[in-house]
């Protein structure tokens, strides 16, 4: 699924420090071994998915 919208200044902001967070190797790393590393666009978009399935 694609999509796009739009997100005040402080909500994207907040949206997009969670996104990074869930993202990041050293959460990816707890989870077990990491793998190969996915390109940008594809951990974004599954710690996306992560981020609206947890909550």
């Amino acid at each position: 699924v694609h999509g796009r919208f739009v997100l005040d200044s402080t909500t994207g902001a907040a949206l997009r420090k969670m996104i990074l967070a869930i993202a990041a190797p050293k959460h990816q790393a707890s989870q077990g071994p990491l793998g190969e590393r996915k390109p940008t666009a594809e951990r974004m978009g599954r710690a996306f998915g992560e981020l609206i399935n947890r909550y």
